[in-house]
């Protein structure tokens, strides 16, 4: 007894998908490539026990599933039709299946075969699509097992799909793989992508021999294997092996990655680690070592048994090593380094020249007591000056998520303008120097401080402060930036007395408006103003600039700066250097060669008062720079590691991209 065709009319023009299917023992195979049912068993006598039950069992879900006619699918070349397995998930019955027998080269009729366990198949989500015979499309995909009356001692096999890269969508369709053979395993849900495999994770493509994505519920991860190569538009991994979690639950000591045998390329940065584990907040490498030095034997290498790091916060280095052209030079003490932009961390004394002071050491270094609160303190011995010293503590009001900007006060007694583009020469653009006003600050600071110079005056003098309290607050105010201060001191100059007093300064930064291509302008007002003392004292200040760039190389700018000044003054250090003056730069950029000039014409004394340039030359991983200024009187050589594109990112608490995002296209293998 044989059935001809068995027609489920209620299903409409749903798509079907065609599968290779393992089965149980005792398989034979139907129409060559066909699916692979169990080996036929007696028809009557499964018709009689089985058949009407299962018939109805199959209307049944065809109903939920929606009235949609089935159709077979035929196969390319002139092949018989495939068998299809098609099924709904619902919140109350079992997944059935919808066969679809095929026919045979002779034109035999289809025989409906009973099938003890078939394994798992393809469930769609329900949405109508249009396929052709060797593709399939690109939307989400979910794979069940079905279950079907039958022996429970039956083991559940493994798929083996051998199709053309078929995507599947993982965390929220963020995740995409690819691969030219997958296996799949329905009942723990884990997908197995070998030959070509690819995925996508945003702007992020991961590449590799072997990939495995765990879909459970309660465990979703994945693991690639073999010539692991992460791609992102930030930098390159290279890794032997890969782990990964993206769903709700960590993995072991809440790990969200791990990798071994891993290289890294960040920007200039080359680095190696024996393995890595990255937690939330905590990245652990385990012998590692790096350099920016891109060459075969490389002028530097620092090697350590273990990095510690805590992005936006701090790091560790344990027992670090430093080679020189491969040869090792020596081990050093641990080295733990700050990565706050808020915090300097703990410094090593420095060496430096003062103009009349002579040869000396300073030190200066802060640490984080909380994540808002803050201790500073600094030292500096020259022969011909007294010893100056200092300890202050400050608390933000803010936390690090709200603003990475330093809150330790600024004094009063420090450059005014130092963040200015027509002042500094060693603020390198004018955005920088707006920025800088429109950081989020709200803090107060309280210090003591001896015997501390006022920089960039008419005069040079010395100041201690009993006692100093600040309170900042500075932001943006829609398109402006907005910096205020209020201070409260006690203040004296050399031997004198200490007087208490008052200040009071603002800084308003105009939004940047561009006049044509290439042109823009530059306009910022600052006032100061004092109570106490020898009276009321104010000034205010205003600086009007134009900037063209014509070419990304060169830069012009000048400013027209006009001040005045009111009451009576009690130090030089309160009053302005310059009421009236123009101020011009100039910049060139030609690849690794920076040169930039700026020079300060005051018009009341007629004369240049200031004139400043700078010089730095990138030679392989250094660079080498000058820094002169005749106002203040301040001259600097030194060499720096060309580290800013890798330290920048490792200051961030929250990852961000600093490069802009191309729209990836994966090409598919052609099965």
């Amino acid at each position: 007894m044989v059935l001809n065709r068995i027609e489920f009319d209620e299903f409409g023009s749903f798509q079907p998908q065609p599968v290779h299917a393992k089965a149980d023992a005792n398989l034979i195979k139907v129409a060559g490539e066909g699916a692979i049912f169990s080996k036929f068993v007696d028809l009557s006598k499964s018709l009689e026990e089985g058949l009407l039950s299962h018939v109805f069992r199959l209307m049944a879900v065809a109903q939920q599933v929606g009235r949609r006619p089935y159709k077979t699918t035929p196969m390319p070349g002139n092949k018989h039709p495939e068998g299809v397995f098609i099924a709904q998930p619902t919140s109350s019955h079992p997944l059935a299946l919808l066969s679809r027998l095929v026919g045979n080269r002779s034109g035999n009729h289809s025989i409906f075969e009973h099938c003890w366990n078939l394994g798992h198949f393809i469930v769609h989500d329900g949405t109508p699509r249009r396929q052709s015979s060797n593709s399939i499309s690109s939307g989400k995909l979910d794979w069940m097992p079905f279950f079907w009356p039958s022996d429970p001692g039956l083991p559940v096999r493994t798929e083996r799909i051998e199709l053309p890269q078929i995507p599947v969508s993982v965390a929220q369709d963020r995740l995409e793989a690819f691969g030219k053979v997958q296996e799949i395993d329905p009942v723990r849900q884990i997908w197995t992508y070998t030959e070509g495999v690819v995925a996508r994770y945003g702007p992020t493509t991961v590449f590799a021999d072997r990939l495995e994505i765990h879909r459970a519920p309660e465990d979703q991860y994945g693991i690639a294997r073999g010539n692991v190569r992460v791609e992102d538009p930030e930098g390159t991994i290279r890794a032997n092996y890969f782990i990964f979690w993206f769903g709700p639950k960590k993995g072991p000591d809440g790990q969200i990655a791990a990798a071994d045998q891993l290289e890294i390329e960040l920007g200039s940065f080359q680095g190696r680690a024996e393995s890595a584990v990255l937690r939330e907040g905590v990245w652990e490498f385990l012998n590692v070592s790096g350099t920016n030095c891109r060459r075969p034997l490389p002028l530097y290498e620092i090697k350590a048994k273990r990095l510690l790091i805590r992005p936006g916060k701090d790091g560790a280095l344990i027992e670090p090593h430093l080679t020189i052209l491969g040869r090792n030079i020596g081990r050093f003490p641990n080295r733990n380094f700050s990565l706050d932009q808020r915090n300097e961390g703990l410094q090593l004394p420095t060496i430096g020249y003062r103009a009349g002071a002579g040869l000396g050491i300073a030190w200066s270094s802060s640490f984080l007591l909380s994540d808002q609160e803050l201790m500073h303190f600094d030292f500096s011995v020259y022969p011909k000056a007294l010893p100056s010293y200092g300890v202050t503590y400050s608390h933000s009001f803010l936390s690090a998520k709200q603003s990475m900007a330093k809150f330790v006060s600024d004094s009063e007694l420090r450059e005014r303008f130092r963040t200015s583009f027509f002042d500094d020469i060693r603020v390198e653009n004018p955005d920088s120097a707006g920025n800088g006003i429109r950081k989020n600050r709200n803090a107060v600071t309280i210090q003591s401080i001896w015997n501390t110079a006022s920089s960039a005056r008419l005069d040079s003098e010395r100041f201690s402060k009993a006692i100093d309290a600040t309170y900042d607050r500075s932001g943006p105010a829609g398109p402006f930036g907005i910096a205020f201060q209020m201070k409260g001191q006690k203040i004296k100059r050399d031997d004198e007395e200490f007087i208490d007093r008052g200040l009071a300064s603002l800084s308003l930064q105009f939004p940047k408006w561009e006049l044509s291509k290439g042109l823009w302008s530059d306009v910022r007002i600052d006032s100061f103003g004092k109570v106490g003392g020898s009276g009321t004292f104010g000034w205010a200040r205003g600086q009007a600039g134009l900037v063209f760039e014509p070419v990304p190389q060169i830069r012009l700018a000048g400013a027209y700066v006009q001040g005045f000044e009111s009451g009576p003054s009690d130090y030089l250090a309160d009053r302005l250097v310059s009421k009236r003056a123009v101020h011009l730069r100039a910049d060139l950029k030609l690849g690794g060669t920076k040169l930039s000039v700026l020079s300060k014409f005051d018009q009341d004394r007629r004369a240049w008062y200031d004139k400043e340039w700078s010089a730095s030359q990138a030679v392989g991983c250094f660079e080498v720079f000058m820094v002169r200024r005749e106002f203040p009187r301040d001259y600097i050589l030194g060499v720096r590691l060309r580290l800013d594109d890798f330290t920048s990112r490792l200051k961030k608490r929250k990852l961000e991209r600093t490069r802009p995002v191309e729209p990836q296209t994966i090409s598919r293998t052609k099965g």
